[in-house]
Parts: C-alpha cells; sequence; structure tokens
C-alpha cells in the first residue's frame, strides 16, 4: 500500500485561494502527476487544496472525493485565561471583545515546547493543556479514525499499534490536503506525539510526501516515509519552494518569526 501526501501549493489564506506563485506551483505539479501514479485522490474541502487539486484532476481527467476530515486545524486552541498557553505562542490576534483568537497547536515557540516533556509522548500528549483546550482533540480523533477507514476499505485494520491485513496490495491513495492535517495522519500512522510531526516537519506547499506499507511477517504492517516534503518536480522548473509555515532561520532575518 502506498499513500502520497500532497500539500497544496503556495496559500492566499485571507481568501483560502492560491497566490499566484501558487498557481505556478499547482501547475507544476500537474505536470508530473502522471509520473506519481497517484490512484484514488482525495481532497480537503478547503479552498486552496481545492486549487490546487483543479491541475492534477485536469491533468489525469478523472475525479477526486472531497472531504471535510482532511482540513486544515484552524483557531481551534483556546488559550485564554491560561498564562501557561498564552506565553507559549507570539503575535496574536485580537478580537473585538479583547480576547486573544484561536491558535493552531503548532506555530508554538520552541522553548515553551521543550518545556513540556509530555507533549513528545505518545500517549501523554493526549493529556496536556494544548490537546485539552478547544478542539484539538475533536479534530485529530476524526481525522485518524477517517484515515484508518479508509485503509480498512482497502485491507489495511488498525489492530492496537499496528495495522492487519489478509491480503496486501500495491494500491495507491493521495490526499491532497494541509500541512497539519498531514502531519497528524502521520503521527498516527507512526506511532508518534503529532506535537512531534507538527513542531518538527515542515513540508513546502505544492510539496509531495511518500509513505508506503512494510509487511515483514505475514500479515503485520506498518508504515515507512520515503520522502518527506519533496519539491524536485518545483527544481525541474529552476522554482524554489514558497516559505509559508516556515520561520526564519536567523532572527535578523526579515521573514517571519
Amino acid at each position: 500500500m502506498r499513500l502520497l501526501f500532497i500539500r497544496h501549493a503556495d496559500p492566499d489564506y485571507e481568501n483560502d485561494s492560491l497566490t499566484f506563485t501558487g498557481e505556478q506551483e499547482a501547475w507544476m505539479l500537474g505536470e508530473c502527476i502522471k509520473d506519481l501514479n497517484p490512484g484514488k485522490i482525495y481532497v480537503s474541502t478547503f479552498g486552496r487544496a481545492k486549487k490546487t487539486a483543479e491541475y492534477c484532476l485536469n491533468k489525469l481527467n478523472v475525479e477526486a472525493t472531497y472531504c471535510d476530515w482532511l482540513q486544515e486545524f484552524m483557531h481551534c486552541l483556546d488559550v485564554n485565561g491560561n498564562e501557561t498557553l498564552i506565553n507559549s505562542y507570539n503575535d496574536y490576534e485580537i478580537l473585538e471583545d479583547g480576547s486573544y483568537a484561536g491558535r493552531i497547536p503548532w506555530d508554538m515557540l520552541p522553548e515553551a515546547f521543550n518545556k513540556c516533556p509530555d507533549l513528545l509522548d505518545r500517549y501523554k500528549w493526549r493529556d496536556t493543556i494544548y490537546a485539552k483546550s478547544g478542539n484539538v482533540l475533536e479534530l485529530y480523533d476524526d481525522k485518524v479514525a477517517h484515515l484508518d477507514a479508509l485503509l480498512a476499505e482497502n485491507g489495511y485494520v488498525r489492530d492496537g499499534d499496528i495495522y492487519r491485513c489478509k491480503q496486501g496490495n500495491h494500491d495507491t491513495l493521495t490526499f491532497i490536503c494541509h500541512l497539519g492535517a498531514t502531519n497528524a495522519l502521520l503521527s498516527h500512522l507512526f506511532n508518534v506525539s503529532p506535537f512531534v510531526t507538527w513542531n518538527y516537519l515542515c513540508m513546502a506547499p505544492a510539496s509531495v510526501t511518500e509513505v508506503v506499507s512494510e509487511e515483514r511477517e505475514k500479515g503485520v504492517v506498518s508504515f515507512r516515509a520515503l520522502r518527506i516534503g519533496d519539491v524536485s518536480h518545483l527544481s525541474v522548473h529552476n522554482r524554489k519552494p514558497s516559505f509559508s509555515a516556515r520561520f526564519c532561520e536567523c532572527y535578523e532575518d526579515e521573514t517571519r518569526h
């Protein structure tokens, strides 16, 4: 079994679409999509993912399945009333009533993240204030449940921390979605805390992440990444990947802090 996770191209978040650069990236992705052998394609219902998918679907002349569960985590962590949470982030949006807007569960300041070792634990992260404030847990559990249901339809049934299958296959499922959603699904496949993948993996817009099953014992399956955040299809066109979701390499840089 092969899974492809494709992040949407450079986003225009305000309009939930793509920037001009994003349109170019999506076109470049579409130019190579046949070589990726994407199989069945599932797309987030957010506009920036749908717009990215259009280029691929038109090139393949196929239709996709659009899934609400592939949407991004948006403003789902409520920091109000908790000093620890408030101090874990910067660059806040203040609402009209004076409260803080919700945050995504990543983009934490590194010092705050490392002060909470339970966030690294595959089980204990669920009991932290970061998971329990807002609806982070609800969204995470919904996404991984849908992924498991889809894998079960294709013969791979979750059993505790592994998957079991009676007859494996070489089919491919492709998900065109978002950075946070992809990292949540990867954490489930790899049996690690999502805060590990959220805070340590940043895949560029329009990048491709490839995960495959490994069946070293008959009927016992695990998943392993072959590539994460591949942008070689952009390099072919001498295009550097967009900066979206990254932070500055050096504090003096004018890029995002």
